[in-house]
């Protein structure tokens, strides 16, 4: 998500006048929202991923905006990013697979070993929010005492990050013997080096991944996890609603959906 933060707190009344103070433009129009995280966080998504292969500029004119009982803002600017590829991989703890979407189109179909009994892998949508080609896991991080037999200490190769608690997929050579038929992770996403290497290389930061299959649902805010938020949950704490964002590179303004009558 595009997150806006601010330095004093912005009581539920003010909320709209920052909102219309944030313009969101886009190569391809597209429906989406702010809400807000907290009274110092505001946050904008689309209502689906954002579309691959795109281009964003985000528009802050907050100088002179009202924020808070005789506080104004004091800045503007412009922020543009690209979006690449469309990228999700859907990882399913039954079946044992990754299935890789590219553009929309399956690329690829790994097997896979998720979360044993006691570890299991959340299930939910995430991000991928780090990148590493080297990392040393280590249980202490989680809280495994390293008298305990389930305590290990290992590098690992082509490592991404999806949740804040420490779920990764990575290259787990190990447990290529259970890759396709069986869970025995301590709730990494585990896969051959090869297909690690390959997806690492395919993959970038804000890529999605999907994970199904699992007795245990994804905490929100582990991680990146906005796509988990219902689109009425969304709308809930966003004091605008819905817009579709402007064009790219225009002074038009984004365009408020109307609320539907009850």
């Amino acid at each position: 998500p595009i997150s806006v933060g601010v330095d004093r707190d912005i009581a539920p009344a003010d909320r709209a006048v920052v909102e219309r103070a944030l313009v969101v433009r886009t190569s391809t129009p597209l429906v989406g929202a702010w809400s807000w995280t907290g009274p110092r966080e505001v946050r904008f998504r689309p209502v689906a991923y954002w579309p691959g292969n795109s281009q964003v500029q985000v528009q802050a004119d907050l100088t002179g905006v009202q924020l808070a009982d005789g506080a104004m803002g004091s800045g503007n600017s412009i922020t543009s990013f690209a979006i690449g590829p469309s990228m999700v991989t859907k990882v399913d703890a039954v079946t044992h697979q990754a299935s890789v979407y590219r553009n929309g189109s399956l690329v690829k179909t790994i097997p896979v070993t998720t979360g044993k009994p006691g570890f299991e892998t959340r299930s939910g949508t995430v991000v991928i929010t780090t990148k590493e080609p080297i990392r040393i896991m280590d249980a202490a991080t989680g809280g495994t005492n390293p008298e305990d037999p389930e305590y290990y200490r290992i590098e690992v190769h082509w490592a991404m990050r999806i949740t804040s608690t420490g779920e990764f997929l990575h290259a787990a050579p190990w447990s290529v013997y259970a890759q396709g038929k069986r869970n025995v992770s301590h709730g990494c996403i585990g896969m051959g080096t090869d297909n690690a290497q390959w997806l690492f290389d395919r993959s970038n930061v804000g890529d999605v991944v999907e994970v199904s299959g699992t007795s245990v649902q994804q905490n929100l805010g582990n991680g990146v996890t906005v796509w988990m938020n219902s689109w009425d949950a969304w709308l809930a704490d966003s004091a605008t609603s819905a817009l579709t964002t402007a064009p790219l590179d225009s002074t038009q303004p984004a365009v408020a959906i109307p609320t539907p009558a009850v």
